[in-house]
């Protein structure tokens, strides 16, 4: 038995990079296998692409390109927002030749912010 009962390896696929595959990926995927034209779904880390066509290159991606003739497919592309994940903890960095030496306290306003390791000017 797999992880995913909906993955059964011929019609509906994953790609390498997803490790797990969200719900609302899911239950996409399910309601995809209910059109009767998308006959390969497959699901990336952030889109699910589906098409009654799979590309040549050995990759057996769904083809998913405008314009060609006896080609049903379609390209959902998701993003998504989770209220869980806080923003990087940020602090004021300052420039040491920014103020005279002869002051005592730097000045309250800087160049940028520091975010893990990046100055954000």
């Amino acid at each position: 038995m797999t992880k995913y009962d909906f993955l059964d390896g011929e019609r509906v696929r994953k790609a390498h990079s997803v490790r797990n595959v969200p719900p609302v990926f899911q239950s996409l995927a399910i309601s995809l296998t209910r059109i009767p034209d998308f006959r390969y779904i497959k699901i990336f880390p952030r889109r699910i692409a589906a098409s009654n066509v799979l590309s040549d290159d050995g990759k057996k991606n769904p083809v998913v390109i405008i314009g060609d003739q006896d080609i049903v497919g379609v390209e959902l592309l998701i993003v998504s927002f989770s209220t869980r994940s806080r923003p990087a903890k940020r602090r004021r960095i300052f420039e040491p030749g920014a103020y005279p030496a002869d002051s005592i306290r730097p000045p309250t306003q800087s160049r940028g912010y520091v975010n893990r390791g990046r100055c954000l000017f």
